[in-house]
């Protein structure tokens, strides 16, 4: 089961509001639960920023490798303008 923002906040709210400070078998009540599903989300969702954050650099220059070695050789003065 994959767990999504939506499905953590509607099952939270399926809690009756006198049971979200009660302590369920495993000793936590659902606040506490919330409280770390959301943490846990947030961390991935960080996790996934980042690296889409390092990948985009990553992809131009694969592009631009691509270009130079596809099509540099035939205008090879066109686009210069002077910067080394």
């Amino acid at each position: 089961m994959q767990a999504t923002p939506r499905g953590v906040l509607r099952g939270y709210l399926a809690i009756p509001p006198n049971m979200v400070e009660t302590g369920q078998p495993n000793g936590r009540t659902p606040n506490e639960e919330l409280a770390e599903q959301l943490q846990l989300l947030a961390g991935q969702a960080e996790a996934l920023h980042a690296s889409r954050q390092s990948r985009v650099p990553a992809q131009l220059t694969t592009t631009g490798n691509f270009l130079r070695e596809k099509y540099g050789n035939l205008h090879r003065e066109a686009f210069d303008f002077g910067v080394k």
